[in-house]
């Protein structure tokens, strides 16, 4: 892990240099500190920061995306930075343009999703494209999810493998293929994962995918997934879907200890635009778990400015019936005004009886040139656990 990390430095050693010296050379990014406050039997406020930089030269690049969060009513004595204060999201450097363009090679922290979601690891990313239609990644590092921060972890604490290979435009140009493995272990495998991902678009208007990973650890298919997505015309399309997933989890999680079981989702929708670019969008979805079902319908009407929603839910997942409603406007050429309202009564188990939450939120935002961004905000809720709850947020943005 110490030679990971000296690698590491030295690739961003070599590369900021080139980047201040090389005409061709880039370096952006956005820091941003906000203020949160809030009152229940005491006054708190916490500050939180963030970092987000990329930086290139011809075909060399680092990029990282950084976070701090101070809470001012903690004991800042027994404060160490690097695992309480400080986050790495993700700090990695090299290329994506190595051999001709063919070669994609990073190290350092990076969150991977080749073909099922690997999550945040520390370690190196290689992919090669061996033509148009064919490419191949591998990937090693040491999980760094649990809670991101800026410490060294432990090869002990979980290390993952795994490799993928993309086959595109087969079969007339019509179908893409993925097929990937996948081992995370610690003192002992806990996953082990393979599979392909297809999607085909043979039919006239229509997208047609497909997921089938199977979990070898434990014998059975870890998610099985068929669903279909149709343009009916320019301005209305409808989809469907079924699938059944095991939850993915973490051999050192507090879910280890709990008999898991799969859940079967049969999911439509529609999405149709109709007078000035209004959207409307609708989705029912059938959950089925081991012991009981649930049902989920929800509807939104929007446009670009902002938009109402209803969602209403009942069975296993217990009972909702939720409104939400957000407007953005801007005023001239700095000033926005934004509001949401989100409203929702519940109960989570038949015997109860229904209880009521509201959370509002109203934000104003000004563009000071083309690099400040200044926002204010407040938010207050009530809910059956506080009879009012007030915040106040304010962010200060510089982009570069």
């Amino acid at each position: 892990m110490r030679c990971f990390i000296l690698t590491f430095a030295l690739c961003a050693f070599l590369l900021l240099p080139a980047v201040a010296e090389s005409g061709s050379g880039y370096f952006h990014g956005s820091a941003s500190n906000i203020f949160y406050a809030w009152q229940d039997a005491g006054y708190h406020l916490r500050a939180r920061q963030a970092l987000a930089l990329n930086a290139g030269s011809g075909s060399w690049l680092i990029s990282g995306s950084l976070g701090g969060l101070l809470d001012f009513n903690s004991d800042f004595k027994n404060l160490t930075p690097a695992r309480d204060y400080l986050g790495v999201y993700s700090l990695y450097a090299g290329s994506r343009e190595l051999l001709d363009h063919k070669l994609t090679l990073l190290v350092g922290r990076q969150f991977l999703s080749p073909g099922l979601s690997v999550g945040c690891l520390d370690g190196v990313y290689a992919a090669y494209a061996f033509s148009p239609r064919f490419a191949g990644s591998a990937y090693v590092g040491v999980d760094a999810l649990y809670d991101r921060s800026a410490r060294i972890y432990n090869i002990s604490e979980g290390v993952t493998t795994g490799a993928t290979f993309d086959a595109r435009r087969l079969f007339d140009n019509q179908t893409d293929a993925q097929f990937f493995y996948l081992v995370k272990a610690s003192d002992a495998p806990f996953w082990e994962i393979g599979g392909v991902n297809l999607r085909n678009r043979s039919f006239t208007s229509l997208t047609l995918s497909s997921q089938l990973q199977f979990d070898f650890l434990n014998e059975r298919f870890h998610r099985a997934a068929l669903s279909c997505r149709k343009e009916i015309t320019t301005d209305l399309e409808v989809g469907a879907g079924i699938s059944q997933t095991y939850p993915q989890i973490y051999s050192n999680a507090y879910f280890s200890y709990f008999r898991i079981s799969a859940r079967q989702v049969l999911r439509a929708d529609a999405d149709w635009t109709f007078y000035k670019s209004l959207r409307v969008h609708g989705q029912y979805r059938f959950l089925n778990f081991e012991a009981d079902n649930a049902q989920q319908v929800s509807a939104t009407l929007g446009n670009d400015n902002g938009g109402v929603g209803l969602l209403f839910e009942t069975g296993y997942s217990g009972r909702q019936i939720s409104l939400t409603a957000d407007y953005s406007r801007d005023l001239g050429d700095y000033w926005n005004l934004s509001a949401n309202i989100d409203y929702s009564k519940y109960k989570s188990e038949e015997q109860l009886s229904f209880e009521n939450s509201l959370a509002n939120a109203l934000r104003a935002s000004c563009r000071l040139g083309r690099s400040w961004q200044i926002s204010l905000e407040g938010q207050w809720m009530m809910n059956p656990l506080k009879d009012y709850d007030a915040r106040v947020l304010n962010r200060v943005q510089y982009r570069w």
